[in-house]
């Protein structure tokens, strides 16, 4: 049967809702919705936190979903069996974060370490986070728990994901300015903390006149301008299409700093920044790269705080790919016409090709088509192919009429597409139910029970979701809906 809550502006109210998210016999544990996410269809997204003894429980998160009128739909998360802990810890906050910085090659800073429940192990742990470089260079925002009682790291996650006015890629476009004082700032006035700077010196783009770029591939200010303009479709995006208020879904967004001197495009967990490509001849600001650097940050404040498993990257990868392709898509430019590439603008590789093809992955020579148990082993980037190219297939089917190309099928059937923007909010929905150890087989599951709360059982939607992940070999998962 299904339940009725109410909600208010922030939060569930109902002891009722609350406990189909936590267990009969899990004593101690105290549940507390955080915040209403909304989705197409008037769809309703309610993440759930807990704690236990006053200590908050770290991937033991939980989301549940309801219609416009607050009828629970269907729920996901970790409901905690019983769990009975000593909060006493064994060695310090201290402790745990030297441990939390031996495990960089460079420390630029770090946070204090707070006491928590690593919810999947059921420890009680420190959480900690440094800030520095990795052993192979690359900059890293690292969250980390160690055993309270041992000493011992239990579990560790990098927020920093990389990817390969008169604007650099997409023409004349109009972008948000804001005075201040006699001179103009590229600061979005309509969209909080969208804004654009000089990756060196964090310094937001300022000048006397409200015109801005040159229109030249390698200017750091038009790349702002491209940077401000991705993002503003982004966001236009998200409400239209989804309803969801900004990248974090609360209303909020995120600094974007260009002339990065690397050969990369990056999301830290607080910024995005773009660099250059390898041959130094553009700027890394294409509409589908700012997007998709955006796209990791609406995927990190999608569903619980959960923690990684094997899979995990490489789906926020694709994550990213498909909020790149969205987004070209909705902006419809002339000059960066949308397509399902990634990166065919920039040269990224200076090679002259894409950096990704979402109709059939394979063709950069790394990245499967079909999903098998090995991807989690995968490079990010590589184990990001099947997730991309079932929402090709959702899309646009395996034989579009319409032009667009061609797509692969593991099983030989053909598949028919239900359209770009069906696609698009089954995949929204299914990313809203986002908790731990998000893999190939908890996103089928969490679409198809997107697809049926949106578009309802035995739907065409329906049939086409699971068919789309059949042709790209993850199978169908206990209990999900017809």
């Amino acid at each position: 049967m299904r339940k009725k809550l109410t909600l208010g502006a922030f939060a569930l109210s109902g002891i009722a809702v609350l406990s189909l998210i936590t267990a009969p016999n899990a004593v101690g544990i105290e549940s507390v919705a955080d915040s209403v996410v909304h989705g197409p269809g008037g769809l309703r997204y309610t993440t759930v936190s807990k704690s236990y003894k006053n200590l908050p429980v770290v991937g033991g998160g939980a989301v549940v979903v309801t219609d416009a009128a607050g009828t629970v739909l269907s729920q996901s998360g970790d409901r905690l069996s019983t769990l009975s802990l000593d909060t006493t810890p064994k060695i310090t906050a201290e402790q745990a974060t030297g441990t939390a910085k031996g495990l960089l090659a460079t420390v630029e800073s770090a946070e204090p370490a707070q006491l928590v429940v690593h919810g999947p192990s059921r420890k009680l742990a420190y959480e900690a986070r440094a800030f520095g470089t990795r052993s192979d260079g690359r900059a890293s925002n690292l969250r980390v728990w160690v055993d309270a009682l041992t000493g011992q790291v239990i579990g560790q996650q990098d927020l920093v994901r990389g990817a390969e006015g008169h604007s650099a890629h997409n023409g004349d476009v109009t972008i948000e300015s804001s005075k201040s004082g006699a001179d103009y700032q590229l600061v979005d006035g309509r969209r909080p903390n969208v804004k654009q700077g000089t990756h060196d010196d964090k310094k937001i783009f300022t000048k006397p006149t409200d015109v801005w770029g040159t229109g030249d591939k390698n200017n750091i200010e038009s790349a702002g301008v491209d940077a401000a303009y991705a993002a503003e479709q982004e966001w236009d995006l998200l409400k239209a299409w989804f309803g969801r208020d900004g990248f974090d879904g609360k209303g909020k967004g995120f600094p974007a700093y260009v002339g990065w001197n690397v050969a990369n495009a990056q999301w830290t967990g607080s910024y995005t920044r773009f660099g250059r490509n390898n041959k130094s001849t553009q700027q890394l600001t294409s509409i589908d790269v700012v997007a998709h650097e955006y796209g990791h940050a609406i995927f990190q404040f999608s569903g619980t705080d959960g923690i990684d498993g094997a899979e995990t990257a490489g789906i926020n990868e694709s994550v990213a790919d498909i909020f790149g392709t969205l987004t070209e898509f909705y902006a419809g430019n002339p000059v960066d016409k949308p397509d399902y590439t990634v990166g065919e603008e920039v040269d990224a590789r200076g090679d002259g090709k894409p950096i990704r093809w979402l109709y059939q992955p394979s063709l950069d020579g790394k990245s499967p088509d079909y999903y098998s148990p090995t991807i989690g082993t995968l490079d990010e980037h590589y184990g990001a192919g099947p997730h991309s190219h079932w929402f090709y297939l959702l899309a646009e089917g395996s034989k579009p009429a319409n032009g667009n190309p061609v797509s692969p099928t593991a099983d030989g059937k053909e598949v028919g597409g239900i359209g770009l923007r069906k696609a698009g909010e089954i995949f929204y929905s299914g990313l809203q139910r986002k908790g731990n150890n998000w893999s190939y087989l908890t996103a089928r599951a969490a679409t198809v029970q997107a697809a049926k709360d949106l578009y309802g059982a035995g739907s065409v939607e329906v049939k086409t979701t699971k068919a789309a992940w059949d042709a790209v070999k993850v199978p169908a998962q206990p209990g999900e809906p017809g």
